[in-house]
Formats: structure tokens, C-alpha cells, sequence
């Protein structure tokens, strides 16, 4: 038979065959005359026909694009009852993006849904707002508050639409919906619903409670085995709901031997309606002689069980089959001895079926032509394929990449031609983004033919691990290409930015796009999105051990470090969804482990059991995303108290391995150091926890590490180890940053490099460079500079703009503590566009602080500005600050309490020196004023520093306050203040007379900090007292010149233990040069005696031996890129 005739009778009846009762319900739902919300669950095994009800029901009430399919049908609903009721295209839960609420939202909110028979304009504008968000990676609290914005006017939208049509709601395969991530968690109430809220499942089951379907009828198709658990959560919502809302429920049966008889009738009929042809008359012809024969037909209906897909497939085997397979030969008696009764699934069943389902396969197989490669393709494809992909995998040489390939139009034409004269197949499915499928139990029948012998199953295996490679490297090109082209839009927006003079810098803003540009941009997000997911689909089918530990671990980190908790779900839906796959993974190879095998366990079950503590680690991690600190931390506690009572033995060591616990308690550190209490306890649990780790790391998975634990060199889960010690590293960082503890923190953020730098680059790596660059320049190193460029061009590559206003911020901050004014302003002023444009107030809150200090800095540092634009940039400065400290008062939050003390210092010292330039004499009102508001911000800065514990702060807040009572002439309060800052200060950190220096290994770097700062103003101080002395010999006037020389000695060797790159140091010489300048002689000989007996005296030649080496390329390794010497 010719090619286009292959599986030709499984072209589906253009008229649905019996359902007469349930279609009958159905039509009630939808044209009910109450308004009140009707769902009606079409519920029954596989191959049953279940889509095939939800699209006739589309069909009758008017559906273009299933009218096309089918044509129009008799009994025509919308003809009967007019516009009354409308529908939205049919919504596949086995699109694995459905399961997230946003996109859910998204696409039922859409008016091309419904076919612009409604409008969701309000939505529509929300939801691309939200799109424009998550596109630029902006933070949770902001997208979240978007989302919520977006669904409320989904809701107004609805409701609208609501008031003037029946909204009818088909929803398919929904069994998919039972597939929970969070099952262990949810079964020990670790979670609550509401906590899943971003997930359809949960979603639609509080819609339905809240009664927020109103005038609606839901139709929702579904397994009703596989889809149980969630049929009851529908149950119950139904019986909760606050507003009337009713449930059918339609349990379809198999087809009885009569309704077997009608789907012969009704498929020869539509036959006979084509242009008559040898291959129309054929199927005709057969199928009239199968009607008559009524032993065939009870034969047919015994062994398919009545089940319209598996008739469709038997039908076209004695239609289309080069031999007709044993069981359909026998008699109906012959029959009833091989198999038992009809209706029992016996063995003998399920053997008869199989020998049938051979042949089919082998029809499959047999046949040339492009039909049959398509359906080969497709039947292993279980997420469909589209024209293009099957051009590829069906033309494309061995030696063809996808970025090498070049299509050809003409193939690729009749590609699409055969895909588009198979729609009518009963076997095929459309699923999401275009592709083409096949019902699910066309899959179930070849996987489980194919899995009947070894020799089978490891053909098969071959076969698909050939086409998934194909796949796979084909959604990886195409990643590569829509991810380039989002990075060529966001270099081409940030060349667009317009710097402002420093007066009007707040004026600086990011360009528009156009509504062509934005339209493309979101499509591509989307795009990115669905090709991450299919990237992640194959690599999984081809190794889910090692992709699990890599490719899936790398895509959902990389959400969660977007602070995308809806995109990240899904892509944990996707691995879930093929954990539950039984068919897909028969044909997985799966390396058993030893240790696994002692337990009686196979490798599937310990994979899903990592996935479980998978889930346990992100939901802390997601706590922490939503800033739920405190949860996180209970959460994580709570967990550890779950495991230790898990009465499994194996199940309760797993969850308490050093790994999967050092994961969990990773992310439980890191919201303690949020909250800024204890921070110190979780340093030291840090610490604990990453030497454990690391010691997995360096062992091989036959030595044991610890009891009944090995190593993780050759393990699967060594990637995903790697990627947790660096985050354990990083945190550990962040932790010793806050700490003060700036060289321990470059080493942390150096190993965290070390490790990340064996996986292919993140934007985990691009957030460790940029708090590597905040800890260098804090310890006054310039090298700052470079290490924060290098994260922001990964963050660049990567297309969002949030993190790339972090990286500017950092950059910003950078170059204020180095003194470069006018970079940190034009840094800033990027930040502060990126965030503004976004939206998020805690970026442009920061963006605003570092602006107001580079303003700060320039109006005392660029002498060439007259006095009216100093004026005009402290106002500016003002503004800015003023602003930030109103952002992040506002954000209510306990962790910006140390963002709250940054900003109150930098308020008081943009006071303090708005003071030095404002005459007190001319403006008196206006001196005090700003003296009392420097005072006021500085104190506060004091009081919280001790609230936390956090010294660094404190020493900061005081040394500024000090400068501020010195520069206001208040000598009792400054004399108060000091001593106040003396306090704080080790007895092991000072420069002692007659002592060798003290080592600044293991010493918090601020501390040197700022006892220069200190003694420098006791400089200024002693210079200030020497030149009001009347006589510069006298006895008093000496004393004072002595303390000079002994404060600068001092403020320099601090500086220099601090840092001998410090930008200090500059500012020390500018003040000394400035005092220096003014002296005889006679005067300078006396200052060059004291500086000297000074010198001897703290034994300052002795610095030098612990002094670094600017030169020193062992220095410049250790702080850019971690230590490798220990490799050596």
C-alpha cells in the first residue's frame, strides 16, 4: 500500500462516536441558566477519548480551528443557542510551563486564547509589565507585587467577560497536575498550600474555593488513576466553595460491542465522503466487510477492550499489515480460550495485545517514506517535534551541527504538508509551541512493546540516544542564538544611556523601546525559557544521574539566582514529570551503584529521593528569595526534625548525609546573616560545613570519608557537590564581609571561584566576582576594579538588568572608597537608570546612596567648581540620599538595618561637609541646621552598629562623628567621641612603643582603618594646637609638634597596615602636605627630629616585612582567582 496511505484508519471520525449522554451534560454545564460556575470532570483510563469529548464540545459551540479539523458538526450548539457561551483554546497540562500560575495566567488571560472573542486588556498591559521584570531579572518582591497586580486585573477582565458570555474553560491531561515536587514535604506538613500558591494545581483549586469562576463552565479531561489525588483536591474545593459551584463528574467507559460497530460505521462514512481514490475505496471496502462481519467485529472489541485508539490502531494492522497477527486470526472462540472473558485485563490479555502491537510497530518500521520517519520520530519524542527539528533529525549528516545546518525549503514545505495531513490521525496530539505528538497511549503501547525483550529495549535505547543527542544539541544552538540576541539588545540599551552633568544626574534614565522592540524581547524570554526546557528534557533522557547534578542544578540555580521562584518551579516540574515516566525511563541507562544495590534500592528511587532533598534545599533558599529569613531558618530546623524521626534506616541517613544536609544548612546560614543576628554562630557553622564538604570533594567515591560515607570523585553528583561549596563559600563570604573580616573573606571568595570555575560560567560566579571586588577595595585594593568588571560582563551576557545594576552599584561603590568621583558617578548614574526603569526600589535605593556619595566626593575633591555648582551638587546629593533612606525605611525589612546604618553615615557626612563650605557667620541658621542633621544621622548610624554587634560600623559611625565635632570646633564632644572609639579597639591590633608591630594575619582589616583615620585627626588636632601657640619654640608648642609627628607616624603606619594601596594614605599626605607647608625651616628640622624618634620608637621599619608586595604576582593570584598552589 502507497505511503500516504500508512495508519490511514487511524484518521479519527469526523463525527464522535456515542457519547450521546455525556455530551448531553456537557451542553448543560455550558448553557446553564444560572450564572453559577459548573466544572465537569471528564474522567477514565488512556486512549478513551477524552480530548477527543473536549474538542467536540469546541467544535459544536463554534470553534474555528476545531471546526477546520473536523467540520461542521450536526448538532451545532452556537446555531442552536447563538453567542451565549465561548470558549478558549483547549489548555494541555502536559505543557510543563502550564503547571506554573504565571504562565497559566498568561496564556488564559491572553485574548488571542480566546480567539478575540473577549478582551483582557488590562491584563494583557499587567502581564507585559511583569514580563518586562522578569526579562530584566528584576527582584522577587517586585515581580511578585507585578504578578499579584496582573492576576487581580485578570480577574476585573474575567469578570467582565463573565457578565457577557458563558466563559467555558477546557483543561486536558490535568492528571499531570498530581505530579507534586513538594509530596514529602506536604505529607508531613512542612508546607502549607498556600506556599505553592505559584502552581496551577494549588492555583486552581483556591479559584474554584474562592469562587472566582463566575458564569463558567470547566471542562476538565484527565486520567483518573494517575490524576486521584488531585480529582479529590477538585472534590473538596467544590464542597468549600463560598460561592454555588457544581460538579459533574463523567466517567467514560470503553466502547460496548454496539459502539464499537457506530466507530467502524462512522470512520467508513467519512471515507466514503473523500474524493474517491484506490486508497479511499480500499479502506472503505474493508472497513464494509468488517461491519458485516459480526464475529470480526466482537473479536476486535474483545481484544482492544472497546478502546477507540487501540481499535483505530487494530483496524489499520488488518487494513494495512503485511501479516495479520495470530490472536486477529482466530475465531471469537478461538479467542475466548486465549484470553478468558471480555473485560478481565488477564495475563493472556496483555500477551495477545502485545503479539497485535508487534505489528504495528513492525508497520511503523516497514514502511518508506516520510510519514513513517516522522512517526518514528515522534514516537520517542514524547514532547513532540516541530517542522524544523524533524527536517534536522531526518536530512542533517552525521557530521552536521545545528549551527553548520542548512535547511532546505522545499523538504522543509513537504515536512509541514505531511504534518498538517496527519492532524486528523486519532494517534496524534498537538502540544505546545507548534510541535506535533502523539496521544499518550500510543507511547504506552510502543514503549511497552519495545521494552519486551533486552534485545529490543537496548535497540531502542541506541536509537533514541541517537535522536535525543540531535535534540539536544539542536535547543542548545538555538539557546545560544536567543540568548545572544537579548545580550545584543541590553549592550545596545546601555550605549543609549545620556550621562547628565553631576547637578542633574537624576534626571539620567534608560531608553524606550518601542512596541515592536518589546514585543520581540518578551518573545524571546519566552522562547529562552521553552528551549532551556527542552535542553534540559534530553539531556535528562540521556542521563539523568549526571544532567540531574548538572544541567538541571545549573538551570535552576541560575532562576533562583534570578530570584525567579515561578521559573524555577517549572523547571523542577520537568524533572519530576520524567522521574514519574516509567515509560520514558525503560529505555534510560542508569548506572547502578553499589551501595544502592546492598540497600535493594535501583538507581531511579535514589534519584528520586535526591530530588526530594533537592526540593527541601530549594524551598529554603525560596524562603530566603521571598525574604522569609525567619521561615527559612524554622523551615530548615523543622526538616532536620522530619529526617530524625524517619523510621527507614537508609531513608534517614540519605536525608542526613553530609551533603544533602550541608546543602540545606547552607541556605538556613544565609538567611540567619540577612537577619544580621548571630552572624558570627553562622560564620562558624559555615565553616564547619564547607570543610566537610570539601573533604567529599577530594576523596573518590571508593574511599570513605566519613562513616558510611565515600568520596565524590567519580560520583554524578560531583558537579552539583562543586556548585554547593561554592555557594557554601560565597555565603561564608558575605557572612565574613559583614564581619569586617576582609582577608578571610578574599580567601572564601577566592575557593569559591576556585570550584566555580570547574563548571561552565553563572551568575552565581558574576555575584562571588562582585562581592569579591566590594572586599578587595574595602581593603583598599584597586585590583577592585578589574574583578568587578569581569562580573559585570557575565552578567551582561547573560541579558538581565538587574543583576547588571548590582554590578554598576558595586562598581560605583568601588570607585567612591577609591577616590575616582566621576566614574563612580557615571557608574551610579547606570545603576540608577537600570533600576528606575525596572522599578525596584531597593536597587535605586542603593544606586542613590552611591550617587550621593560620588557627589559628596566631588564637590570637596575637583577644586575647578565654583560655589554655586557645589551648592547645586550637595543639594543633588541631598535628594538623593534623602530618597534612599525614605526607600528603605519604607521596605520595613529587618535585614536592611545594616543598609540602614550605611545610609545614615553617608547622611551625616554629606552633612558634615556641606558644613565645612557653608560660612556659619553668614548663614548661622543654616550652619546649625546641617550641624545638627550630620550629628543626629552619625549617632544613629552609632546606635544601630550596636544593636546588631556589628563594630566595623559602629568605628565607621564614630570616626565620621568625631570629624564632625573637630570640624564644628565642639572640642568636649570630640574629645568624648574619641575616647569613645578607643574603646572598641583590640590591645593587640595597636602600634605600641618599643613593640614590633602587631601582625595583621588574622586580624579584621578595619581596625587599621580606622585607627589611621583616628590619628590622623589627632594630627590635625596637635598641628591646630601648635600653630595657636604664640611662641612655635615654646616648651608647649614642641609638645604639640612631638604628638604631630607621632599621629602621622602613627596614621600612616595604620594606613599602611591596612593597606599600602590604600587611597588613605593619599589622604593623609594631602592633609600633612597642607600643615607642612606652612612651616620655617627650623620648624620643618624639628618636625623631621620628632617624625624620626617616632618612627624608631614604634619600630616601624619592621611593617615592611608584612607589607604587600605590589609587585607580588603570588598576591595578585590569591586575590583574583584562589588558591591553586596547594594543587602543586
Amino acid at each position: 500500500m502507497r505511503e500516504e496511505a500508512l495508519l490511514a484508519a487511524t484518521n479519527q471520525p469526523r463525527e464522535l462516536v456515542s457519547r450521546n449522554n455525556e455530551m448531553r451534560r456537557i451542553r448543560e454545564a455550558i448553557y446553564q441558566t444560572s450564572s453559577d460556575c459548573h466544572i465537569v470532570l471528564i474522567a477514565g483510563p488512556g486512549g478513551l477519548g477524552k480530548t477527543r469529548m473536549i474538542e467536540e464540545a469546541l467544535r459544536r459551540m463554534g470553534h474555528e480551528q476545531t471546526r477546520q479539523l473536523y467540520g461542521r458538526p450536526t448538532d451545532d450548539w452556537q446555531q442552536q443557542f447563538g453567542h451565549k457561551a465561548i470558549a478558549c483554546n483547549l489548555l494541555d497540562f502536559s505543557d510543563i510551563r502550564l503547571h506554573s500560575r504565571d504562565f497559566f495566567l498568561e496564556t488564559i488571560g491572553s485574548s488571542q486564547t480566546w480567539n478575540g472573542a473577549v478582551e483582557f486588556s488590562r491584563h494583557e498591559m499587567a502581564r507585559a509589565r511583569q514580563r518586562r521584570l522578569m526579562d530584566a531579572g528584576a527582584a522577587y518582591s517586585l515581580v511578585e507585587k507585578a504578578t499579584e497586580a496582573a492576576e487581580i486585573d485578570f480577574r476585573r477582565d474575567y469578570h467582565k467577560a463573565a457578565g457577557m458570555y458563558r466563559l467555558v474553560v477546557p483543561l486536558d491531561t490535568t492528571e499531570q497536575l498530581a505530579i507534586v515536587s513538594s509530596g514529602w514535604l506536604l505529607e508531613r506538613e512542612l508546607l502549607e498550600p498556600k506556599e505553592i500558591a505559584f502552581s496551577t494545581q494549588q492555583w486552581l483549586v483556591d479559584q474554584i474555593e474562592h469562587g472566582r469562576f463566575p458564569n463558567s463552565t470547566l471542562l476538565i479531561a484527565g486520567r483518573d488513576e494517575e490524576g486521584e489525588h488531585y480529582f479529590a483536591m477538585l472534590n473538596e474545593a467544590v464542597e468549600k466553595a463560598r460561592k454555588p459551584t457544581k460538579l459533574t463528574v463523567l466517567n467514560l467507559e470503553p466502547f460496548n460491542e454496539g459502539e464499537t460497530r457506530s466507530f467502524f460505521a462512522s470512520l467508513r462514512d467519512d471515507w466514503q465522503k473523500r474524493p474517491q481514490n484506490n486508497l479511499a475505496q480500499d479502506v472503505s471496502d474493508t472497513l464494509d466487510v468488517l461491519i458485516d462481519d459480526e464475529e470480526q467485529l466482537r473479536l476486535l472489541h474483545l481484544y482492544t477492550g472497546g478502546q477507540p485508539i487501540r481499535l483505530s490502531l487494530y483496524t489499520d494492522i488488518l487494513i494495512e499489515g503485511r501479516t495479520i497477527p495470530e490472536p486477529l486470526q482466530d475465531s471469537l472462540l478461538q479467542a475466548y480460550e486465549r484470553v478468558g472473558q471480555a473485560g478481565i485485563e488477564s495475563d493472556e490479555m496483555l500477551t495477545a495485545r502485545q503479539e497485535i502491537e508487534g505489528e504495528f510497530v513492525r508497520l511503523l518500521f516497514s514502511q518508506p517514506g516520510l510519514r513513517s520517519q516522522i512517526l518514528q520520530a515522534l514516537v520517542r519524542a514524547t514532547r513532540g517535534l516541530k517542522a524544523e527539528q524533524l527536517h534536522y533529525v531526518l536530512d542533517s549528516k552525521p557530521g552536521d551541527t545545528p549551527e553548520t545546518w542548512r535547511p532546505d525549503r522545499l523538504r522543509l514545505a513537504e515536512i509541514e504538508a505531511e504534518l498538517a495531513a496527519m492532524q486528523s490521525m486519532s494517534l496524534i496530539k498537538q502540544k505546545s509551541g507548534g510541535r506535533t505528538g502523539l496521544q499518550d497511549e500510543v507511547y504506552r503501547i510502543y514503549a511497552e512493546h519495545m521494552n519486551n525483550t533486552e534485545a529490543n529495549r537496548q535497540a531502542e535505547m541506541a536509537a533514541r540516544q541517537q535522536l535525543y543527542q540531535r535534540l539536544r544539541d539542536w535547543a542548545n544552538s538555538n539557546r545560544q542564538r536567543v540568548q545572544a540576541e537579548r545580550t545584543a539588545y541590553i549592550r545596545h540599551d546601555l550605549s543609549r544611556i545620556r550621562q547628565e552633568r553631576p547637578s542633574t544626574i537624576l534626571n539620567t534614565h534608560m531608553p524606550k523601546p518601542t512596541a515592536e522592540e518589546e514585543l520581540r524581547r518578551n518573545q524571546l524570554l519566552s522562547d529562552l525559557q521553552d528551549l532551556d526546557l527542552e535542553y534540559l528534557h534530553y539531556n535528562l533522557l540521556l542521563n539523568p544521574d549526571t544532567h540531574f547534578n548538572d544541567t538541571y542544578y545549573s538551570l535552576a540555580n541560575k532562576q533562583n539566582r534570578a530570584l525567579n521562584v515561578a521559573s524555577g518551579a517549572v523547571v523542577q516540574s520537568e524533572v519530576w514529570r520524567l522521574l514519574q515516566d516509567k515509560f520514558a525511563f525503560a529505555f534510560v541507562a542508569m548506572e547502578p551503584r553499589a551501595a544502592a544495590s546492598d540497600r535493594g534500592e535501583h538507581p531511579a528511587m535514589v534519584l528520586h529521593r535526591a530530588a526530594q532533598q533537592d526540593d527541601a534545599a530549594t524551598w529554603i533558599l525560596r524562603f530566603w528569595m521571598t525574604k522569609q529569613y525567619q521561615r527559612a531558618i524554622e523551615f530548615a530546623d523543622a526538616v532536620d526534625t522530619a529526617v530524625s524521626h524517619l523510621s527507614n534506616e537508609h531513608e534517614r541517613h540519605s536525608w542526613q548525609h553530609t551533603f544533602a544536609r550541608g546543602q540545606r544548612h547552607c541556605w538556613r546560614e544565609l538567611a540567619r546573616i540577612y537577619l544580621g543576628e548571630g552572624i558570627p554562630d553562622a560564620v562558624t557553622h559555615l565553616q564547619t560545613i564547607v570543610n566537610d564538604l570539601t573533604r567529599l570533594a577530594q576523596a573518590d567515591i571508593h574511599t570513605e570519608v566519613f562513616p558510611a560515607e565515600n568520596g565524590f570523585v567519580g560520583h554524578p553528583a560531583y558537579p552539583r557537590l562543586i556548585f554547593t561549596i561554592a555557594n557554601c563559600y560565597t555565603v561564608l563570604g558575605n557572612g565574613l564581609t559583614i564581619l569586617g573580616d576582609y582577608r578571610d573573606a578574599v580567601e572564601a571568595y577566592g575557593a569559591a571561584l576556585k570550584y566555580l570555575r570547574q563548571l561552565p560560567p553563572t551568575d552565581q560566579q558574576a555575584s562571588t566576582l562582585n562581592n569579591l571586588a566590594q572586599t578587595l577595595v574595602e581593603m583598599g585594593k584597586k585590583r577592585a576594579i578589574r574583578v568587578c568588571n569581569e562580573g559585570l560582563q557575565l552578567r551582561i551576557s547573560s541579558g538581565e538588568l538587574l543583576p547588571i545594576a548590582g554590578s554598576y552599584n558595586t562598581l560605583a561603590q568601588i570607585m567612591n572608597e577609591l577616590h575616582r568621583s566621576r566614574e563612580a558617578l557615571q557608574a551610579s548614574a547606570t545603576a540608577f537608570a537600570i533600576a528606575a526603569e525596572i522599578g525596584d526600589s531597593r536597587a535605586t535605593g542603593l544606586s542613590m546612596m552611591h550617587i550621593a556619595e560620588g557627589l559628596r566626593r566631588l564637590a570637596r575633591e575637583d577644586q575647578t567648581l565654583s560655589d554655586t555648582d557645589v551648592d547645586e551638587i550637595y543639594r543633588t546629593a541631598e535628594q538623593a540620599i534623602g530618597q534612599a533612606q525614605e526607600i528603605f525605611m519604607a521596605s520595613n525589612a529587618r535585614h536592611e538595618a545594616i543598609r540602614m546604618i550605611e545610609i545614615n553615615i553617608e547622611t551625616g557626612c554629606l552633612y558634615r561637609d556641606w558644613l565645612m563650605r557653608t560660612a556659619e557667620t553668614a548663614v548661622p541658621d543654616i550652619w546649625q541646621q546641617r550641624l545638627g542633621r550630620a550629628k543626629y544621622f552619625l549617632e544613629s548610624g552609632v546606635k544601630g552598629a550596636q544593636q546588631l554587634g556589628l563594630i566595623r560600623f559602629e568605628l565607621d559611625a564614630l570616626v565620621n562623628l568625631a570629624w564632625t565635632h573637630y570640624v564644628a570646633g565642639d572640642e568636649n564632644n570630640l574629645v568624648q567621641t574619641l575616647e569613645t572609639a578607643d574603646t572598641l579597639f583590640p590591645p593587640d591590633v595597636r602600634l605600641r612603643p618599643e613593640e614590633q608591630p602587631p601582625s595583621t594575619q588574622d586580624k579584621p582589616h578595619f581596625f587599621f582603618q580606622h585607627l589611621s583615620k583616628l590619628h590622623s585627626l589627632h594630627g590635625r588636632i596637635a598641628f591646630d594646637s601648635y600653630f595657636a601657640e604664640a611662641d612655635p619654640t615654646s616648651r608647649a608648642a614642641q609638645h604639640h609638634l612631638d604628638r604631630a609627628a607621632e599621629a602621622y607616624v602613627l596614621a600612616l603606619g595604620y594606613a599602611q597596615l591596612f593597606s599600602p594601596r590604600s587611597v588613605g594614605i593619599t589622604a593623609v599626605y594631602d592633609a600633612l602636605y597642607d600643615y607642612l607647608k606652612q612651616l620655617d625651616a627650623t620648624q620643618l628640622t624639628n618636625f623631621y627630629r620628632y617624625e624620626q624618634q617616632q618612627r624608631t620608637r614604634y619600630h616601624l621599619e619592621a611593617i615592611k616585612a608584612q607589607l604587600e608586595n605590589l609587585g607580588d604576582l603570588q598576591d595578585f593570584l590569591l586575590d583574583c582567582f584562589g588558591d591553586y598552589y596547594a594543587e602543586i
